[in-house]
């Protein structure tokens, strides 16, 4: 089973997105993406 995760973190001139795909039963992170255009 997975869990998507996002997350805002904020900079100097707006806010950048982390996007991450999260293993539960391991929680190793199987994906992830950075961005600054929140889209899902």
């Amino acid at each position: 089973m997975v869990h998507r995760h996002h997350l805002s973190i904020p900079m100097a001139t707006g806010f950048m997105y982390l996007a991450a795909i999260i293993d539960w039963y391991s929680r190793y992170v199987i994906a992830w993406e950075l961005s600054n255009i929140f889209d899902r």
